[in-house]
């Protein structure tokens, strides 16, 4: 009986519960959501608190519209979370049983009183999912990542009372979504609204800008000199900064040099660059054996130098001359904006995509209002050219174009006539741009690059992700007070297309930039070619504002005063963002953080055991593959391969963001999986991220220990970019060979084709010694013999050397039996252990009478000091660090074999490679005697061919 009246007031706490609940909630349109099994349930909306103290229990009433009974397995997940700290709360409860079409749940959740849950806006997201392993219901009619429904809101407090409650509906949190990505606007909106009609006041007032004095020419040459050397002062700060994507282009560069073509892997006529021009302009210098690193330094330094110039002659052109000199403070913005500095010599195109534009404006506008000036119709030309030369740097430098090509349209119209400066500068552009996209078309195939397929993706996340990037972009280095200032400038009103078209690129970009959502480069690189445009604007606003301040004023004084106020306020910007480059980039420190210990060494190591045409698969398409130069390589991201690049752009995925999309992730997992099979890479570099400085702690200390991916734990195959594939099958296929530890957060795995590596490597293993084996000789225990060892007298700083060791064994040993090499002097030690046979032949693989050939490269660290050191040698066993005892040889008391003396020196600028580059006929000892992978030339070009054939005959079902 008891029973009976508990199931009575069950359902009559459910039907009243019901009741409560408002009549839009229920007529609501709702989120929609299927389950794994094919459930059809609405999401129609939630109650909650408006205002919650941190400590104090609330509810939050979520209402579900179902047709049919959730079975157990189905449970409600509610995150509470914050998106400026790591407060964050999860609370999940079975899903209610069906009453009268509806599923009414309340969620009981409690915020620590922690620092990181202080006085802050939280969010409230919430869904459905298949308790056990069944995944979450996928959402269907609204955009969403991962699947959670943004379902409330409200203001965390740390004392005071709770506020009262709401309730909300999709449509509501649509419009909050949009209001809580805008909110950080408002205050940059007021102040452009102001700053908007103090302008438009200020145009109705003339504002006389007196021409100074022709200047002397000494005095000019003091001026640009103090200007050159401020950037030249903010690159040494940040020169040792090095972009592993320079790389790509380097790479293609080689290719042209080396006779294959303008490509990336053999055979493979694939666009992976978007810098056509750039690449191109790298050749010669490849070609002459220059460090590619080096000439790009010294290309983009003198660059910058150039847009400099241009920048000062349309500001003067704009109208900024007079005795203020401030026709100087857009350029000395430029030359210390750490944006600008950072990635002028980081190997990348950017200086030439920023000064190609700004030299095309100021020769167009040089002469664009004197029509019948023959020099204008030459300068127009030229200019044309000067920008289509930009196209083909970068496809977003035709947004420059076309604003300027507009200009131009409007100009003519207002003329009433065909304008021959508009015909000059459309002539010079499609000289340069007509020619260079049918080569790009006849030659790839395609007139997009494949990087476009990569980061492309749409919709309203994007969108607001974009905003986001856009927001953090203003509060940078003080962009959103140039945009501030930029409005100023038309407050006189000559000149007026000219500054029009300055806004135009300067916030159409911003545009650009939004649409794109976010770029993995940091600084906000994809805005350097539209920052010289608003630097401009700002100058020119400047200049206004302390004009027309100046006007107030009678006196000589005041106004000198107001003039040394700008003067303030534009070195005041160059010293705050200068300290940011000294800060970040940890000041002079001479390349202290260049060296080529990692990604560089993984491709010389893959390259000295590898035949030519081997494919290996890694996530960063840089430095790895140009120091492989004669290897294929499959990018697991896609920038360098078409099937990755369109089966990610037809599943709408994105690789840097997450879009509505990424439901689809698995499905594009598998397929890629299967691709990645197909293709059998011979090498596979895994990346591995870990998060959490005590993670990293425990990780660090389990690596130390065991220097594998079992270390590792799930970060090996947690990798997003990586499709899954460390899994059982892949664990059957491949052997590890190697672990480079970058940082304690940042681990790269090695793994070799099993059906290779149980082959005998030739190129170590060796029946009887060769010719070359000669030097020190020691004897260890356990029949251990040392017949010979050799390296080099001198190593550059930074760089590496060979250290050539030849072994004989009588049997095997226990397979935790390392080299370890010790490069030391008084008070410091490097060392470089190693299995023995450079990883490649370790102890437990060992036959009587092997001759093992250990040549290793040793990499020198950033921070080792030139000079004398010396180098020791030994084994040892890992698991208790017990070393094999030297029994004869040229021993120290510490069963160590001293090899000789090495003299490390310092680096020589130009004359010597920042990182030396593979050689092929060095690196490839013993190239014969290297395992036959068995790919014929082209097999990865082919395979990625036919792959693509066949998905694009079967679209993914979504």
């Amino acid at each position: 009986m008891s029973l009976l009246w508990v199931s009575v007031a069950a359902v009559l706490i459910t039907a009243s519960a019901s009741a409560s609940i408002p009549e839009t909630i229920r007529e609501a349109k709702g989120v929609a959501l299927q389950g794994p099994n094919g459930q059809q349930v609405h999401w129609l909306g939630a109650q909650a608190p408006t205002t919650v103290v941190a400590g104090q229990p609330f509810s939050v009433r979520l209402v579900f519209k179902s047709d049919q009974v959730l079975d157990s397995k189905s449970w409600i997940f509610v995150h509470v979370e914050s998106t400026s700290s790591r407060c964050r709360v999860v609370q999940d409860v079975a899903a209610p049983k069906l009453q009268a079409g509806l599923l009414v749940r309340s969620v009981d959740i409690s915020l620590p009183t922690t620092a990181a849950c202080k006085s802050q806006r939280m969010e409230v997201h919430a869904g459905l999912y298949r308790r056990g392993g069944g995944g979450r219901f996928r959402i269907e009619s609204s955009q969403s990542s991962d699947d959670r429904i943004h379902v409330s809101h409200f203001q965390l407090v740390t004392e005071g009372k709770a506020g009262s409650e709401r309730w909300t509906t999709a449509a509501d949190m649509a419009v909050q979504r949009w209001v809580s990505a805008s909110r950080p606007w408002w205050n940059w909106a007021a102040g452009l609204l102001f700053v908007g009609i103090l302008s438009l006041w200020l145009r109705r007032r003339p504002i006389a800008v007196v021409a100074g004095p022709a200047s002397k020419r000494w005095v000019d040459i003091v001026l640009a000199l103090s200007v050159g050397s401020l950037a030249l002062w903010s690159i040494v700060v940040a020169i040792d900064f090095v972009k592993d994507d320079a790389y790509i282009s380097f790479r293609y560069a080689h290719n042209v040099v080396a006779g294959e073509g303008l490509v990336f892997n053999s055979y493979d006529r694939l666009e992976g660059i978007t810098n056509l021009l750039w690449t191109l302009v790298l050749v010669p210098f490849e070609a002459l054996g220059l460090d590619l690193f080096q000439v790009s330094e010294i290309l983009g330094t003198l660059l910058l130098w150039w847009l400099l110039y241009a920048m000062t002659l349309i500001t003067t052109q704009c109208g900024a001359r007079s005795p203020l000199r401030s026709d100087l403070w857009p350029a000395i913005a430029i030359a210390c904006s750490s944006t600008t500095t950072l990635w002028a010599t980081s190997g990348m195109e950017q200086p030439l995509a920023m000064a190609l534009p700004m030299v095309g404006m100021a020769t167009l506008w040089r002469s664009w209002r004197r029509t019948e000036d023959r020099t204008a119709h030459r300068d127009a030309l030229l200019a044309g050219i000067w920008v289509g030369l930009g196209c083909l740097t970068r496809p977003d430098i035709h947004l420059i174009a076309a604003v300027l090509g507009l200009a131009l349209i409007i100009q003519s119209l207002r003329r009433r006539q065909l304008d021959r400066v508009l015909l000059g500068f459309a002539l010079g552009g499609l000289l340069i741009t007509l020619p260079g996209h049918a080569f790009r078309y006849l030659y790839f195939g395609e007139w997009l690059p494949n990087t476009f397929y990569v980061k492309t993706g749409g919709g309203s996340l994007v969108w607001l992700k974009g905003l986001q990037a856009l927001y953090e972009m203003w509060d940078f280095n003080h962009i959103g007070v140039l945009a501030l200032l930029a409005p100023l400038a038309f407050a006189r009103s000559r000149f007026t297309l000219e500054k029009l078209c300055l806004a135009a690129i300067s916030f159409g970009y911003m545009v650009y930039l939004v649409k794109v959502g976010r770029d993995e480069m940091h600084w906000h690189r994809l805005y350097l070619p539209a920052l010289p445009s608003l630097a401009i604007l700002s100058g020119l606003g400047l200049q206004n504002l302390v004009v027309a301040m100046a006007a107030l004023f009678k006196t000589r004084w005041s106004r000198l005063a107001l003039a040394g106020l700008g003067w303030a306020a534009v070195l005041a910007m160059t010293w705050s963002n200068g300290t940011f480059t000294w800060e970040h980039q940890h000041g002079l420190n001479g390349r202290g953080d260049l060296s080529g210990n990692f990604h560089p060494d993984m491709g010389k190591f893959v390259t000295r055991h590898s035949q030519p045409g081997a494919l290996v698969a890694f996530q960063d398409m840089g430095s790895t593959p140009y120091h492989a130069p004669d290897l294929d390589f499959f990018d697991f991201i896609g920038l360098t391969d078409r099937v990755v690049a369109r089966t990610r752009n037809r599943f709408g995925l994105h690789p840097f963001l997450d879009t509505s999309a990424q439901r689809y992730q698995g499905q594009f997992d598998t397929e890629m999986r299967r691709y990645f099979h197909h293709q059998r890479p011979e090498w596979v570099i895994l990346t591995s991220y870990i998060h959490g400085a005590a993670q990293m702690n425990r990780v660090a200390k389990r690596f130390e220990r065991n220097p594998t991916p079992e270390s590792l734990g799930w970060a090996v195959g947690s990798n997003r970019y990586q499709y899954g594939i460390y899994n059982e099958e892949f664990k059957k296929r491949y052997v590890h060979v190697r672990t480079w530890p970058r940082s304690r957060g940042y681990y790269l795995s090695l793994f070799y084709l099993r059906d290779l590596w149980a082959k005998t490597p030739g190129e170590v293993v060796f029946n009887t010694p060769p010719s070359q084996v000669h030097g020190v000789q020691a004897q260890f225990e356990r029949g251990v013999k040392l017949i010979g060892a050799s390296m080099p007298e001198e190593a550059v700083a930074k760089q590496e050397f060979y250290l050539q060791l030849w072994w004989q064994v009588d049997k095997a040993l226990e397979q935790d039996w390392w080299v370890f090499v010790h490069v030391e002097r008084k008070g410091y030690r490097h060392p470089a252990d190693h299995i023995p046979g450079d990883w490649m032949w370790p102890a437990n693989r060992w036959r009587g009478n092997d001759v093992i050939s250990d040549r290793s490269l040793i990499q020198l660290p950033p921070f080792m000091q030139p000079g004398q050191y010396e180098v020791w040698v030994g084994l040892y066993k890992r698991s208790s660090w017990e070393r094999l005892a030297v029994l004869s040889g040229p021993k120290d008391g510490e069963n160590r074999v001293r090899i000789g003396k090495l003299t490390v020196r310092a680096q020589r600028p130009i004359l010597d490679h920042l990182i030396r580059p593979t050689r092929l006929e060095e690196d490839r000892a013993f190239a014969e005697r290297i395992i036959d992978h068995g790919r014929a030339p082209g097999t990865y070009a082919n395979r990625a061919a036919e792959t693509l054939k066949r998905l694009q005959t079967n679209e993914p079902k979504r």
